[in-house]
């Protein structure tokens, strides 16, 4: 069987000012079993946040600190936003 490929087209615009998560658009390599399945897309606009000390944490993928994200994942995987008020973040 000749491999499958989908597509992808991707175009960003640099903003003004400091930077902004708006949304994660990760390609993960699967294992085989599930390397072959068809391409979808999932959208979790709820994600888990979690208070830890002075710090908020948001978990994309995976497991923290009880919570877990709707994410489904293949393997071992974890994807965490950690924002500190006070720490501004630097553009590059």
């Amino acid at each position: 069987m000749a491999p499958r490929s989908a597509g992808c087209c991707r175009r960003s615009r640099p903003r003004a000012g400091p930077p902004v998560l708006h949304g994660l658009h990760l390609w993960i390599a699967l294992p085989e079993a599930q390397r072959h399945a068809e391409p979808r897309f999932a959208h979790h606009a709820d994600l888990p946040v979690v208070r830890d000390g002075g710090a908020s944490v948001t978990v994309a993928i995976g497991e923290y600190r009880g919570e877990r994200s709707a994410a489904e994942v293949f393997s071992p995987l974890a994807a965490f936003e950690v924002a500190v008020p006070g720490v501004p973040l630097k553009a590059r």
